[in-house]
């Protein structure tokens, strides 16, 4: 029976070593690895496993720790990124043509020139003619069942080769996950035991390992070594059948995912792939013919298999995490390339290089890969075929501002960083028009004769914003049919609570149903911050407002905050996305930008805090938004066409009162005698945590 639970990557790799309990663990620690021998110092520590620890003193004495134990008949284990990697690549090339099932876990993290601790390929990528069989994963219950299966593969008696179970650096050996567990028992009967026939101690017969090897036999034994990795094709398998058999997850060298009839296709490795299925359930939905595959076996490369599986493919977008500086492109496309040779009707290939050094990728950008693919359906092939992208936040902090300063707003409000960054989500050229419903934002960003916005922009009331809205759409449509407007201009509604939650709601719910292409951004500040911060619907519990003050028998608001975000959802509407100011403000730009290139309309509510309603000094907004992600007070979700999608899963969810202590409002809530609305208020956010995860698929 499997278990369910909550782990990072690395301490789900950890949770597998101990449960086959090796014999040997050579540790040395690197980022991003460096959990995985931590979490397994700990088993050591507290008994459960009987593993020998070694804690040498870099990570070429950890691969020459591993040579000796495996040659020595036991299981050795070993876990490195980057560098670590790297600094180990003489004794790789030993230890696979000495033929030693070695299992090191790769973290997969960018090579230094210069230093870079994010992920990317380029390290298991650099190794990949060191003999080494080679498995990747696509998130954390991967990681996990591929880490079950490799000593098994390496093992077999016709393949005794070193085994890579490699996995994204941060991306999944970081972030928790739902995963589905094994018992130890069962583990253990499915592994196995290790007794190889030859070893240098505990045999009858000595052994002696690396020779000398002279030119009359040099060869010999790396065709034997060839001979092995070709071998290793049939133990993947094997292997992987028992382990459907057993745990009834299936795996075999790749996935194949909406291939059945895809007209183009993209082909990448490991973490990506989930951000790619989100983009082809996009395109599904609006009639394109697009599929994916995810390689899980690089080595041995499955080529005949993946030929196959694209020979009715038009085009083919190869997607490489590294960069071959070959001057033609990254090592799955030239293999690829030549799996797909022998192929009567062969797709058009191209190379995208992405995600160099942690560089984001987004849907959209799998979306940009698709797009150019159709265009080399069309005009036969004719195009750029080697190609680097990515989501690049430098360039987008680099684009002309479109929101101006000059404006009024105050130090530390959230109203304007809205604004720069809704406009800044607008591609180069395109031009917006921005339909402001009356607010703080209003009146202090266009006082005649000035205004602070450089695109169009019309005003007319507190409670139409969005009906303005989509009359300025619906003209925009008549000038476009009748040729009388040339260029693509996007509507962008833009409102406070006030004007979005209570007055401005039956305008903002008339406009998303009737469909307009549009999208209606509301900077929440959970007040009507402009009157004098009065409660209104999106105010949250115990909330202290003008009008419903804290005092000596009143708590503040006695009502929770209405959940506006659900019921934009409810409207069916093809993009709906709640996000807020964090970090580098990427998961607020993707959004915008999600929602302003969406056909149809979108809504997106951002939690902009106030700084003299919520009661905080302008330096702490960071923190407060921060701190709201990270309690579940406001958390970070999509819905793309009816389909809900998490984006952030606090790894260690905080208290309610760490997001509620930051703010005057609530000051009220910590005196004696109030610790009951502490717990009220955690109560509900832990309620309606539980009911988001429930309803969203990747949580």
């Amino acid at each position: 029976m499997s278990i369910r639970d909550r782990l990072s990557g690395n301490e789900a790799v950890a949770y597998a070593m101990r449960q086959i309990n090796p014999d040997v663990f050579a540790a040395f620690p690197i980022t991003p690895s460096t959990e995985i021998p931590q979490y397994f110092a700990q088993y050591v520590a507290d008994g459960k496993v009987d593993t020998e620890y070694v804690t040498v003193e870099s990570e070429h004495s950890s691969m020459s720790t591993c040579i000796g134990a495996a040659a020595a008949g036991v299981r050795a284990v070993t876990a490195t990124s980057s560098c670590g990697l790297a600094y180990m690549y003489e004794l790789l090339y030993v230890a696979a043509s000495s033929r030693l099932p070695i299992t090191l876990a790769c973290v997969n993290r960018a090579l230094t020139g210069p230093i870079n601790i994010n992920n990317d390929h380029s390290d298991s990528m650099g190794t990949r003619d060191a003999g080494w069989i080679q498995l990747y994963a696509e998130n954390n219950q991967e990681a996990y069942d591929n880490y079950l299966q490799a000593m098994r593969i390496s093992e077999t008696p016709d393949v005794r080769l070193p085994i890579m179970v490699c996995q994204d650096g941060f991306i999944t050996s970081h972030a928790v996950e739902n995963i589905l567990l094994e018992e130890d028992d069962a583990v253990k009967a499915f592994v196995g035991e290790y007794h190889p026939k030859h070893a240098l101690i505990g045999r009858e017969t000595p052994l002696a390992v690396g020779p000398y090897d002279v030119s009359p036999y040099y060869m010999e034994h790396k065709v034997q070594q060839a001979e092995a990795m070709k071998n290793a094709k049939r133990a993947i398998l094997d292997v992987a059948a028992d382990f459907e058999k057993t745990f009834g997850r299936k795996y075999g060298f790749f996935e194949e995912y909406q291939m059945q009839d895809a007209e183009v296709a993209i082909v990448l490795i490991g973490s990506t792939a989930g951000t790619a299925k989100a983009c082809i359930d996009q395109l599904r939905a609006a009639g394109r013919k697009v599929g994916l595959i995810k390689i899980r076996v690089f080595r041995p490369f499955p080529a005949e298999e993946l030929a196959g599986a694209l020979s009715h493919v038009k085009a083919v977008a190869v997607m490489d995490k590294s960069e071959g500086f070959s001057a033609c492109g990254g090592p799955i496309y030239a293999e690829t390339c030549a799996a797909c040779y022998d192929l009567d009707t062969r797709p058009v290939l191209i190379n995208v290089v992405y995600g160099l050094g942690g560089r984001d990728v987004a849907t959209e950008d799998i979306a940009r890969v698709f797009d150019h693919l159709f265009l080399l359906t069309e005009n036969g092939g004719k195009g750029p075929k080697y190609i680097h992208m990515g989501y690049n936040h430098k360039k987008e902090l680099s684009k002309p501002e479109r929101f101006v300063g000059g404006h009024r707003l105050c130090a530390g409000c959230g109203a304007g960083l809205v604004c720069r960054g809704m406009l800044r989500a607008l591609d180069e050229g395109d031009k917006a028009v921005v339909c402001n419903a009356t607010s703080c934002l209003e009146v202090s960003s266009f006082l005649y004769p000035y205004t602070a916005w450089e695109d169009s922009y019309i005003h007319s009331a507190f409670e139409n914003a969005a009906a303005t809205c989509g009359g300025v759409e619906a003209a925009y449509n008549v000038l476009k049919r009748k040729g009388k407007l040339d260029g693509t201009y996007k509507f962008l509604a833009i409102g406070g609570d006030g004007g979005t939650y209570d007055i401005g709601f039956q305008s903002l719910s008339g406009a998303m149903e009737r469909g307009h292409d549009m999208v209606y951004f509301c900077y929440d500040n959970e007040a009507y911050m402009n009157t004098g911060i009065q409660r209104s619907s999106s105010t949250p519990r115990f909330a202290s407002a003008t009008t419903t003050p804290s005092g000596v028998v009143s708590v503040g608001k006695k009502q929770n905050k209405k959940n506006l975000t659900e019921i934009m959802a409810a409207h069916n509407i093809p993009y709906v996305a709640q996000t807020t100011f964090l970090g580098n403000f990427k998961d607020f730009h993707e959004k915008a930008h999600r929602a302003i290139y969406t056909e149809g309309p979108a809504f997106v509510n951002v939690m902009s805090p106030c700084p003299r309603g919520w009661q905080y000094s302008p330096e702490l907004l960071p923190e407060i938004c921060k701190m709201a992600v990270e309690t579940c007070v406001w958390p970070l979700y999509e819905i793309i066409e009816g389909r809900w999608h998490l984006s952030y899963m606090p790894k260690n969810k905080l208290p309610v009162t760490e997001f509620m202590k930051l703010q005057g409002r609530f000051k009220h809530c910590f005196k004696p005698g109030n610790e009951w609305t502490l717990e009220a208020a955690q109560q509900y956010v832990d309620e309606q945590w539980e009911k988001l995860l429930e309803r969203c698929e990747n949580a």
